[in-house]
């Protein structure tokens, strides 16, 4: 199934109908997963002045494949053009500032899962994915609660400064 044809479904009430389709391959299938066992997975993160170093991990190697699965499909998604999230107030903004960000991943061997550093230029973008580390976290630890919550409040202030 291609990425689109998922969010296609997604759009249209979800995965039902279809039993030949290949569920995996959908990134809200791995979402749940990863909500699903949210409290075995272990997440730091380090602010560094151009952005955010992040490493997220578990000691069940089947939700690191997961977690691996889960950050190489938002990085094609959002490499294709397709937003995910846009009415959250935060992502809007991180896909309006797009051009100011770097997000590289790779595979952590030592802990199982990924770490990700995602580099900005300029406040509002350096701030946005400081943000955004911050958000997954919460999603970890809150839960579904948070997943359905709006984080346009934690939009930089920065990012509504007018540019002189």
């Amino acid at each position: 199934m291609m990425m689109g044809d998922c969010h296609k479904m997604m759009e249209n009430g979800g995965m039902m109908g279809d039993s030949k389709q290949d569920e995996s391959s959908c990134p809200m299938n791995t979402i749940h997963k990863l909500l699903s066992h949210r409290d075995e997975i272990t997440r730091h993160i380090k602010d560094t002045p151009k952005g955010v170093h992040t490493q997220t991990f578990s000691d069940s190697h089947e939700i690191n494949t997961w977690i691996r699965q889960h950050v190489q499909s938002m990085i094609e998604l959002t490499h294709s053009g397709h937003r995910i999230r846009d009415c959250d107030g935060l992502f809007h903004e991180l896909y309006e500032n797009a051009a100011n960000l770097n997000l590289e991943c790779h595979d952590d061997d030592e802990s199982g899962g990924v770490q990700c550093k995602f580099q900005a230029e300029g406040d509002c973008a350096v701030g946005l994915a400081q943000a955004h580390a911050r958000v997954v976290s919460a999603f970890l630890k809150n839960g579904w609660d948070e997943v359905h919550r709006d984080h346009a409040d934690m939009v930089p202030d920065s990012c509504f400064e007018a540019s002189t």
